[in-house]
């Protein structure tokens, strides 16, 4: 399975940043700071797969796609009316990601912060199951807090990261990077908001 997007951005931004990504038989793991553009990154390959697969078009100046379905697990929400919980809403999309990986259904999955609704030392080795899981017959790209789970998926998994830049306005330029992420900014976005220093 191969993608490969060049210069692809998201339909929805006023000026949008461009992005590449290039993947050959091997899935893309993605960290880096919070609101650095991880979640959007992921949504516009899955915007651009399915424009390609349906329309014969795609916003970038390249674009090589698998012949694939989308499955998307992307800001899942608590439903008072289910019943259901944010985790176990999630669980049983990730059951049906693996029944449909497996049987060769869909090839392509986006999947964002993966069970972040747990608890961190069960969602890291549920996370790390599940991912190594479904890589084993499909294309995933997925993104995470989680550095942990960087150095466990490098046999399947191209890493990526999005960081902040304090030297330009807004702090964030929205490029992907190849490499591993080794910035984090939840604390600095405290004191950035005004939070008491004491916090």
């Amino acid at each position: 399975t191969q993608l490969d997007i060049q210069d692809g951005y998201h339909p929805l931004l006023r000026k949008p940043v461009k992005n590449s990504i290039c993947l050959h038989e091997r899935s893309a793991l993605i960290t880096g700071s919070n609101m650095a553009g991880k979640t959007t990154f992921i949504k516009m390959l899955g915007i651009n797969i399915i424009f390609g697969r349906t329309l014969g078009f795609c916003l970038a100046s390249k674009a090589t796609l698998p012949n694939s379905s989308v499955m998307a697990s992307i800001r899942n929400e608590h439903s008072v009316e289910s019943g259901k919980s944010n985790y176990f809403a999630e669980l049983e999309a990730i059951r049906s990601f693996i029944v449909n990986a497996e049987s060769g259904e869909c090839k392509i999955f986006l999947i964002d912060e993966l069970f972040n609704g747990t608890n961190t030392v069960e969602r890291l080795a549920i996370a790390r199951a599940v991912l190594e899981s479904i890589s084993t017959s499909a294309l995933v790209l997925a993104t995470t807090h989680d550095v942990e789970l960087q150095a466990d998926l490098i046999s399947g998994y191209d890493q990526f990261y999005f960081q902040e830049d304090p030297n330009i306005e807004g702090y964030f330029d929205w490029q992907i990077r190849p490499g591993i992420a080794k910035n984090r900014n939840a604390i600095q976005l405290l004191a950035r908001e005004g939070f008491p220093k004491e916090i």
